[in-house]
């Protein structure tokens, strides 16, 4: 009751109403029955004097109650009209702190909100990154995958290149066993448009024992290296080939030079450094002393050997490479010297067989070299079988060779050439 009197004073107020006016009917009543007692006490007093005390009795009751109720109600109105009044600036300072709080509230949920916002764009982005570096490390594992396969492919074609290699070279042991200048020799076929005249046709020049000699106007006509040699080292081909279209020339392995690091007067062994393809313009000594401008001749291969293996152990022969093994005399013991002699002649040092083709000719310098000192053909000048290319034989030994600074070029050949300088 007291909590509907706090909560809703008006009805409050209502309830007193309501209750005055039932507390004046109950008076009213009370006075009705008080006057109908004193008219009629005497006759009603044995019949209904118990029932009316009782009635009195519980009209006065509900009076004091009624009244006392009254009382309550009046002091609690009172009480709540002596609150303090209504004032509409505290609503609105109370209606501000509660839009200040909640605005406070709606920027606090803004600002977790954007920084929810930026967390899922820095999250979106590294997604975007990592995405990025996947596709990176793909592609890097597909390269990767690649240059393995580039490398397996490599290593097998290596591999069998390195095969190859090995039955190649059991196959130069072979053939470097089995050599022989005459499987070269009898491929010598003249062309239809050879510009190198025939053997025949071919005429020295001049005839003069020792080093081998140009003149300078004679060696400016040169476009090759020169090279020259005699009979004793030059294999020719036998008939029906074409006896001057292709030679074997024989030269040391190893050549003696002086050593350009330090101070004169000390040498160097050094290998033969022909390559196949190198050209030359070739100069050849007759057995008879007589020297011939053979043409333009071109290595085609260069093998190494024994004398003994080519049958060329002639004490000649042996002469001839140790002269051109060693090129000063006298830098080397004469014990020394013989003993190199013997051993080409025994078989002990290895020479370089040096396959020569002809490929051209020089028509000037064969004009110029056959203009002064030159002598009518005649046999013993020419090259034919019955001289040098008799030399030819087969069933000799081949063995690989390095070849060796056995030409000189032809800007540096002088008016004096050691012979046969390949």
């Amino acid at each position: 009751m007291e909590t509907l009197v706090d909560d809703h004073p008006e009805l409050a107020s209502e309830m007193v109403k309501l209750l005055g006016h039932e507390l004046k009917s109950v008076k009213t009543q009370l006075r009705e029955l008080q006057g109908q007692r004193g008219s009629s006490a005497i006759s009603s007093v044995d019949v209904d004097a118990g029932r009316a005390l009782a009635e009195v009795a519980e009209l006065r009751e509900r009076v004091r109650f009624l009244e006392t109720e009254n009382e309550r109600l009046v002091n609690s109105q009172q009480q709540t009209l002596k609150q303090e009044p209504y004032d509409e600036n505290d609503l609105l300072q109370q209606k501000e702190k509660i839009i200040q709080s909640q605005s406070e509230s709606l920027d606090n949920s803004y600002r977790n909100m954007q920084k929810m916002k930026k967390k899922k764009e820095r999250s979106d982005q590294d997604v975007i990154s990592l995405r990025e570096q996947l596709a990176a490390r793909e592609d890097e594992a597909k390269s990767t995958a690649n240059a393995h396969r580039r490398r397996m492919s490599e290593l097998e074609t290596k591999l069998a290149l390195t095969v190859r290699e090995k039955e190649l070279m059991a196959e130069i042991q072979h053939l470097r066993d089995n050599y022989t200048p005459s499987s070269f020799l009898a491929g010598s076929v003249r062309a239809e448009h050879a510009e190198q005249p025939t053997a025949d046709d071919l005429r020295p020049y001049k005839r003069y024992a020792g080093a081998f000699r140009l003149r300078e106007e004679w060696t400016t006509l040169c476009r090759q290296r020169i090279a020259s040699f005699g009979a004793d080292e030059v294999l020719w081909p036998t008939m029906p080939a074409d006896v001057i279209g292709r030679a074997v020339v024989i030269c040391p392995a190893f050549t003696q030079k002086n050593n350009s690091r330090v101070d004169s007067g000390t040498c160097v062994w050094s290998k033969q450094s022909v390559r196949i393809g190198d050209k030359f313009e070739f100069f050849y000594q007759s057995a008879d002393e007589w020297w011939l401008y053979m043409g333009i001749l071109q290595c085609r291969g260069v093998s190494t050997t024994t004398l003994p293996a080519l049958g060329q152990d002639t004490p000649a022969v042996a002469n001839m490479m140790t002269e051109r093994a060693v090129m000063q005399k006298n830098l080397m013991p004469p014990l020394l010297f013989n003993n190199l002699r013997r051993m080409f002649r025994d078989g002990l040092l290895q020479v370089c067989c040096v396959e020569l083709e002809c490929v051209g000719f020089n028509h000037p310098l064969y004009v110029q070299l056959l203009g002064e000192d030159s002598q009518p053909r005649t046999s013993h000048g020419s090259i034919s079988p019955s001289t040098s290319a008799a030399r030819t034989h087969a069933g000799n030994v081949k063995r690989s060779a390095r070849e060796s600074d056995v030409v000189e070029p032809a800007g540096r050949a002088g008016k004096r050439h050691k012979q046969g300088p390949l």
